[in-house]
């Protein structure tokens, strides 16, 4: 049950930053400050991998 919902995590945070790199890209062409856009989406990253690598750990145990 748990490594389902982690498997589901993995595929939002994939989703999320698929998204979130389109919007980035966007965001680029049409020339509008989008440092604040790119850190909101590393930051949402790395808070997402760590809760894969969090859900995974609790599993295997």
């Amino acid at each position: 049950m748990f490594f389902v919902s982690c498997s589901l995590l993995v595929v939002l945070c994939q989703l999320f930053f698929v998204s979130c790199s389109l919007s980035v890209v966007l965001c680029q062409l049409f020339f509008v400050s989008c440092s604040l856009l790119v850190v909101l989406c590393q930051l949402f990253f790395v808070n997402c991998s760590l809760s894969v690598v969090l859900c995974f750990n609790t599993t295997n145990h």
